[in-house]
């Protein structure tokens, strides 16, 4: 599989079908490498379609990933192309976490990514005894093991405590990969975005760089539509 521009995600006149009904219309939408790019908007609103339709779990043949249509992908170079980030995902058995990350790339460097994160001490420790911000962190080091183009995570920082939601963050955005997150955490946003994209009632309202935005303008979303 040849790549070209690694790490783009373009998704262009596309319709994300859910149970055979409509949740999004016409999304044309540039992710440019290396984007910290958040989807936002009121529940229901289609960003987790969205998402789930670059990560290939909704069939969509207008999308993209580094110069690749990932309809016609196998598993195999669809997993080299994104990673999902699942933060609450927790194997039925209690594997160690060193075995559990090392799933997602036998080849990869798996004490490493742990010492990037700060669990490097879970090495051993079953999967089955972490809490969940320890679980949250295991789970994004499969994804960064996964050694991916993009990443993709739909709220990330749900269920965490105050500091574990800046470290989450954190991390995806010294990932130096494509980060494409959907989350209401407005706040996180502004402090870590590049860029944001707000969804409301099915269509995309704007795609901004976050510096071009406010937290007051983010919010004012919610309010329009209640």
């Amino acid at each position: 599989m040849t790549t070209t521009n690694p790490g783009n995600v373009k998704i262009r006149s596309a319709e994300i079908m859910r149970a055979n009904t409509a949740v999004l219309n016409d999304v044309n939408l540039h992710i440019t490498a290396g984007a910290v790019h958040a989807f936002i908007g009121p529940n229901g609103a289609g960003k987790s379609s969205l998402l789930k339709a670059i990560a290939g779990d909704i069939a969509c043949d207008a999308v993209t990933i580094s110069g690749i249509d990932i309809s016609g992908t196998t598993v195999k170079e669809l997993a080299a192309l994104r990673a999902v980030v699942r933060p609450h995902h927790r194997p039925q058995f209690g594997y160690a976490v060193t075995d559990v990350v090392s799933w997602a790339n036998r080849d990869a460097h798996v004490g490493t990514i742990l010492e990037q994160l700060g669990i490097e001490f879970l090495a051993n420790r079953s999967i089955s005894t972490l809490s969940s911000g320890q679980l949250a962190k295991v789970n994004l080091a499969c994804a960064l093991a996964q050694n991916s183009d993009v990443i993709i995570a739909d709220e990330p920082e749900a269920a965490l405590d105050p500091q574990a939601r800046i470290d989450m963050w954190s991390h995806l955005v010294a990932s130096h990969r494509t980060v494409v997150v959907a989350t209401h955490a407005l706040d996180l946003v502004m402090e870590f975005a590049t860029n944001v994209t707000a969804i409301v009632d099915g269509h995309i309202s704007f795609t901004k760089k976050t510096s071009d935005t406010s937290l007051s303008e983010l919010r004012s979303l919610f309010s329009s539509s209640q």
